[in-house]
């Protein structure tokens, strides 16, 4: 009892802001594992992360942990996707290496990215157009026929204090990006779309080795995320009703994704008495701020900034006995959102009032109560080692939307679930490991708008955040993630 309420009490400590960044989704999009390019041991477990150590992957999300790295590593994980349903696909080279002496340690990756752009989202002519008429159309870009490549760096660098009981590290990463995979799926209809951007993400690391075997971390990150999506539409005209000729007619689309995320995370791991489990719990708290959401046609406010509060509060229990190491995390993820559209100059009101410029016309209220719960398995045999595990993630959410210029008002709830089995293989030699990591999500698609019966299909991407307000029902069609990565780690010195 008294290491569940130690876990308790770590949840209730007043951190303000957490390191672990929280997504939120308000819509059941399938998106890939683009961002997956760091090398894991408890991939193929569910993921789980809270009372159990993975000393490839932990350096990556608190620097400090690089501080217990047994030995310098090299390592490599090419890892490929594909969404079902003709969703596009990825496939990634990432390499890197981690190094520590008595009193110094760091680490760095870079990784290549190729990604493919699905076809599902682009409009495709099925009439005649118009030879009378000659309206130039615009080319089609490499983003939407072929591919587009993104590079990523993080360095990190750490100092041990303490007799190597303390250990304090920063990181950086730079990721260059030409394409965020799905996006070609964010604007039904277009004739084209180029994308480029970038995302940042800084981080400051603590962790302590207390007596009787316990841990403690702390973490505190920003995160900048910027896109900007220009959208080619082609409208069309039909110009002679007898022979079914259209003329089209080009417009252009800017749309800016922007996200700034401060955040900080605390946790705690300790061994259970006179036994082989292990419990931690996790507090993560993330402050968000979106100047520019993109004007995606699912939703009916253009443009709109906003800012969100998101937590994480989770337990987590491990055993690792002999050949046979388990684990279970349990996180609880509350959150709530405020976005709005601002009105373009003074705005008459339906009871004749006035919103000032740049006054709030439309305001969206989002309040999130998601949970997740990851669990796996690790079975060794000599050499070879295999892993089974299960994550499943509930999205429920409720949104309440206000029209301040027609002073009318409505509510929207969504619930839905992922489901993502994990399966792997790791061989053990002298002098170097072989991994396998396998998982497929399903639970969510391509979501579209159900009004009467009909849909408008209209599919979202991966950003930084999706904090969009739907206008109507969701409808889904279902698009499978399927995942696979090998990995090679090598110790030197």
């Amino acid at each position: 009892m008294k290491p569940l309420l130690l876990v308790l009490a770590l949840a209730a400590l007043p951190i303000d802001t957490a390191a672990q960044l929280i997504s939120l989704k308000t819509v059941p999009v399938a998106r890939g594992e683009q961002f997956n390019i760091f090398p894991s041991r408890n991939l193929s477990m569910g993921g789980v992360s809270i009372a159990l150590d993975d000393y490839l992957l932990d350096p990556f999300v608190n620097p400090a942990k690089g501080g217990r790295l047994a030995q310098s590593e090299f390592f490599s994980s090419p890892t490929v996707y594909t969404i079902g349903e003709n969703g596009g696909a990825a496939r990634s080279l990432p390499v890197g290496a981690l190094f520590g002496s008595a009193g110094w340690f760091g680490g760095g990756i870079v990784a290549m990215q190729q990604i493919d752009m699905g076809g599902r989202g682009f409009f495709q002519p099925f009439f005649q157009i118009d030879p009378i008429v000659t309206v130039p159309l615009p080319p089609r870009n490499a983003v939407s026929d072929l591919s587009s490549t993104n590079k990523y760096f993080q360095a990190m660098v750490g100092r041990k204090f303490a007799d190597g009981r303390l250990a304090l590290a920063a990181s950086a990463m730079f990721a260059d990006l030409n394409a965020v995979d799905g996006t070609e799926n964010l604007y039904g209809g277009a004739w084209s779309i180029d994308q480029y951007g970038h995302m940042e993400d800084y981080r400051l690391g603590f962790t302590a080795a207390l007596p009787g075997e316990r841990t403690l971390e702390a973490v505190l990150v920003h995160n900048r995320f910027s896109m900007t999506h220009d959208v080619t539409f082609v409208d069309w005209v039909l110009t002679d009703s007898t022979n079914w000729y259209w003329t089209p007619t080009v417009r252009d689309e800017r749309n800016l994704d922007k996200t700034r995320s401060w955040g900080a995370h605390l946790g705690y791991v300790q061994p259970l008495r006179d036994s082989n489990w292990r419990i931690g719990g996790i507090l993560t708290v993330n402050r968000k701020q979106h100047p520019k959401i993109p004007n995606y046609v699912l939703q009916n406010i253009p443009r709109d900034p906003g800012h969100s509060w998101a937590y994480n509060i989770g337990v987590g229990i491990s055993k690792q006995e002999g050949p046979t190491t388990f684990g279970l995390d349990l996180v609880y993820e509350p959150a709530v959102s405020h976005t709005w559209q601002e009105a373009e100059g003074p705005t008459t009101t339906a009871n004749g009032s006035i919103i000032p410029d740049k006054g709030k016309t439309i305001e969206n209220r989002f309040n999130f109560s998601n949970a997740s719960v990851n669990m796996g398995l690790t079975r060794e045999v000599k050499k070879f080692a295999f892993q089974l595990g299960l994550r499943v993630k509930g999205y429920d959410y409720r949104l309440r939307q206000r029209d301040n210029v027609e002073l009318t008002s409505r509510t929207q709830e969504e619930q839905w679930m992922e489901w993502t089995p994990t399966w792997g293989a790791r061989v053990t030699f002298a002098d170097l490991e072989l991994r396998y990591v396998g998982r497929a999500t399903s639970g969510n698609g391509f979501p579209s708008i159900n009004f009467f019966g009909g849909g408008r299909d209209i599919a979202l991407a991966q950003s930084a955040d999706l904090v969009l307000a739907p206008d109507g029902p969701l409808t889904l069609r279902e698009a499978t993630v399927v995942t696979h990565q090998i990995a090679i780690s090598l110790p030197f010195r």
